[in-house]
């Protein structure tokens, strides 16, 4: 007999902010661990993410790095980012993606097709895990030389990102279904 059981508050994300703790699970599976083990592998899983996505932001941030470093060793920030929760992909993308903004911004030469690669992959995994996190998108008009192709160009792949990140929403509204978003009952369909 199943029982269906309320997903409301991880329903919203994405299935990408679940990887790193769904992989720590699948390797405890793997070697027949008990769920115990299964729970701190996964919890291991996210601390690591979030440790990878930091240590490439101190890498790309140029100035305040010593400051950077400090905010991300508070005890909170990485007791937060050792759970089994969205935050560490989360968290890491944002320290990512802000760091790359940064290091683009004062530009004069034109940006790279790798540069704008890497930050369209970041742009969404920054959206995909949390629908709030369309608010730092357009950080992206600051990047690079502002002349009005590139201000063009700039303000339509904005456009993309909240697009996504409103199609997302969308989507998840439309599976999960109203109720769910109200406060009442999630009830499988």
């Amino acid at each position: 007999e199943s029982t269906f059981i309320d997903f409301q508050a991880t329903a919203n994300y994405s299935p990408i902010s679940y990887l790193a703790p769904a992989t720590g699970i699948a390797i405890a599976d793997v070697f027949g661990m008990p769920p115990l083990f299964a729970l701190y592998l996964a919890r291991f899983a996210c601390l690591f993410t979030w440790i990878a996505l930091s240590v490439l932001a101190l890498k790309n941030i140029q100035v305040k790095r010593g400051a950077l470093a400090t905010i991300l060793l508070i005890p909170m920030l990485i007791f937060q980012c050792s759970v089994i929760s969205a935050d560490s992909l989360s968290i890491g993308a944002i320290t990512l993606f802000l760091t790359l903004i940064w290091k683009y911004s004062p530009r004069t030469e034109p940006i790279t097709k790798r540069n704008i690669l890497t930050l369209v992959a970041i742009s969404l995994i920054l959206v995909s895990t949390k629908q709030l996190n369309f608010i730092f998108l357009p950080f992206l008009l600051l990047i690079g030389k502002s002349t009005k192709k590139s201000i063009a160009l700039k303000s339509i792949g904005t456009g993309i990102m909240f697009a996504f990140s409103f199609l997302w929403l969308l989507i998840i509204k439309s599976s999960i279904g109203e109720a769910s978003f109200a406060g009442g009952e999630a009830v499988p369909k």
